[in-house]
């Protein structure tokens, strides 16, 4: 009987070492399990940004801006404008290159991007309109376009970043600091086409080693350097509408052009003089041998779908 209760005891010392040991096990592996979860989370979460991050870059690339990689500035700050403006901070602002060309208008050192007085859809205008030959935004809120920001950026080797790549970096700061996402419409708008005048051009062209110098222009007048894209882009201002550079052209002349300001209406078809000042239709015909020609002009649309101030 002893050695039977003996062997009982011993069975039942057996059993609860085992189920001890299947507890521990069990233990264990949700411990495992845990950590394991913890890991693939991480994992999840890494992919995740990446995969948001290359959505960005696709995204960017995908509107035809050349975001093929998503470049982007050593150090660069958004904050917002706390100073009054003065005139070289509304009329300098821009991203210099070491490749700056003709027409180049900013204070910033080579290698950097600087806007001291600007706004949202400034910002857009400079970095996503640059080079395009129509460009408008859409879906713009009111602080969008009255919030003023000082923008100051470097790039990491600034004697070998282009303008535009400068421009890229630009972009990919934008979209990060504001958290702007958009999408590209494309619609035909009434406007003009500058097309070359019966009799050709009036005007003398600069030679090839003429260095190149900035124009200016102001309401109802153009001095200095220009060439008919330009003219084409002054003009849409004082139009108020789209004009498309049509004349085939890339001469590089003088000119000192002035003309009567319009009106704030959009009648296409006006002749009228103020004045001793004839109309810009006049002017370009008779002074530059170009002419405006009324019609619908293709306009790429930048439409806003949300943005944030920055933090």
């Amino acid at each position: 009987m002893r050695v039977i209760r003996l062997r009982m005891q011993s069975e039942e010392v057996t059993s609860a070492a085992i189920s001890r040991a299947c507890v521990l096990h069990s233990a264990a592996r949700v411990h495992l399990s845990a950590i394991e979860i913890l890991r693939m989370t991480r994992r999840f979460v890494k992919s995740l940004l990446s995969t948001t991050l290359a959505i960005a870059v696709i995204g960017l690339a995908s509107t035809g801006f050349g975001m093929q990689s998503s470049p982007t500035f050593e150090v660069a700050t958004v904050k917002p404008a706390s100073a009054e403006p003065t005139v070289g901070m509304i009329l300098s602002p821009g991203c210099h290159g070491w490749d700056a060309s003709y027409g180049a208008r900013v204070i910033a050192p080579v290698g950097r991007c600087r806007f001291p007085y600007t706004t949202l859809t400034g910002l857009i205008e400079f970095a996503f309109g640059t080079g395009q030959e129509q460009f408008s935004i859409s879906g713009a809120k009111r602080w969008m376009s009255d919030d003023r920001f000082v923008v100051e950026a470097k790039s990491d080797d600034g004697m070998k970043a282009t303008r535009e790549q400068l421009l890229q970096m630009l972009r990919t700061l934008i979209v990060q600091r504001f958290q702007l996402k958009f999408h590209l419409e494309s619609k035909d708008v009434s406007g003009f086409t500058l097309v070359v005048a019966k009799g050709g051009p009036k005007w003398t062209k600069l030679d090839d080693t003429a260095p190149p110098a900035p124009g200016s222009a102001g309401r109802g007048a153009i001095s200095g350097q220009t060439d008919p894209a330009r003219i084409a882009h002054i003009l849409a201002d004082h139009m108020r509408g789209p004009i498309s550079d049509r004349t085939g052209l890339t001469d590089r002349f003088m000119v000192d052009i002035k003309w009567a300001p319009r009106p704030s209406d959009r009648d296409y078809v006006a002749t009228y003089e103020y004045g001793d000042l004839p109309s810009i239709f006049t002017v370009l015909q008779e002074q530059l041998g170009l002419q405006l020609v009324a019609q619908k002009v293709p306009v790429q649309v930048f439409v806003i779908d949300s943005a944030q101030r920055p933090e």
